[in-house]
């Protein structure tokens, strides 16, 4: 409970800093191109900081972060981690980055066949991710609730899998709106471990 509501008062005070200067729109990296051409992003308006690529396993998404780099110099908040959604033995780039808390977007890339094509984008927020199994998901907070969401991948493709819940009963726990997703709900709260998102800078 102190955490949730902890992670509220974050997105509140970030919500307030925010300029609303920033439209949120999200990077349009959906071709495929090899690991050293630049990709267009003739509607990107935010990149990220400039990134040293230090982790051996950002390398083949060297593309992606360089075409970001390349793009301007709006967003603040840019943090990453590689988990391997497709089960192919090539972890994903999962990037989450914004201006601030409320206007965050998540997008994933794989590296395939000698190039990187972009499988997910998605609004990111507060989000928190972690692990059930080999099931990965994550949570974002609001005040009082959230929802948690589900990434399943087939055939190449992630589909997400949301449910809304609040904290506002008795018991003050996570209990889903739509009572037939608890499962979905409870998958967090017994969630094996979390993931560390690494600053891109």
């Amino acid at each position: 409970m102190r955490y949730i509501i902890f992670s509220c008062l974050i997105v509140l005070v970030c919500c307030i800093g925010c300029s609303n200067s920033s439209n949120g729109q999200c990077c349009s990296v959906d071709s495929i191109a090899t690991p050293n051409q630049k990709i267009d992003v003739s509607d990107q308006n935010s990149v990220l900081e400039t990134t040293p690529i230090s982790d051996e396993g950002l390398s083949p998404f060297k593309c992606v972060v360089d075409t970001l780099n390349s793009a301007g110099d709006n967003l603040v908040h840019s943090e990453y981690f590689l988990y391997d959604i497709t089960k192919d033995g090539t972890p994903e780039l999962w990037v989450k980055s914004g201006t601030c808390e409320a206007d965050m977007n998540l997008w994933v890339y794989s590296a395939r066949n000698g190039g990187v094509k972009k499988i997910l984008t998605a609004a990111g927020g507060h989000m928190d991710f972690f692990l059930r199994g080999d099931t990965l998901g994550s949570v974002t907070c609001n005040c009082g609730g959230g929802y948690v969401s589900l990434y399943i991948c087939k055939k190449g493709r992630i589909k997400v899998r949301s449910a809304e819940f609040s904290m506002w009963n008795e018991e003050c726990k996570a209990k889903a709106i739509n009572k037939s997703q608890q499962s979905i709900i409870d998958l967090w709260e017994n969630s094996d471990s979390t993931i560390n998102l690494k600053p891109l800078e």
